[in-house]
């Protein structure tokens, strides 16, 4: 493939939250690179989809959190690039698919923001 100062290059990222209910949440990651030109060559076009689920418990205090990353194997860096006339081309498929199970617990309480416009506030930032 011939780099031209006319390739075109994008990026596409789809995110997106749902609700099963009973406290449960999932989150689907989706991105994908096409041709992405580089000072020397251009990256491959790639791509990777990453799912989680999630349940909070003790009033959103805790949360237990299941992550896939890369759930369809497709993340596949390749290059090619042109040095004084010699061609190099590679690609690397690392260990990019992995689970992951995590819990967190948010300490202290939480904070009320007043947000009333009282004079106070008013001199305090100079108005």
């Amino acid at each position: 493939r011939q780099m031209c100062i006319r390739d075109r290059s994008y990026t596409i990222n789809l995110t997106n939250n749902f609700n099963f209910g009973k406290g449960w949440k999932g989150d689907i990651f989706a991105m994908y690179q096409y041709f992405k030109a580089e000072s020397l060559g251009y990256q491959k076009p790639w791509g990777m989809v990453n799912l989680s689920i999630r349940k909070n418990f003790s009033n959103d205090r805790a949360t237990l959190r299941l992550t896939a990353n890369d759930i369809l194997v497709t993340q596949k860096i390749a290059w090619s690039e042109t040095i004084i006339g010699m061609l190099n081309e590679g690609s690397y498929r690392g260990d990019f698919t992995n689970v992951m199970l995590s819990f967190t617990w948010r300490f202290g309480g939480e904070q009320k923001i007043n947000l009333r416009n009282t004079d106070e506030n008013l001199k305090r930032v100079g108005s």
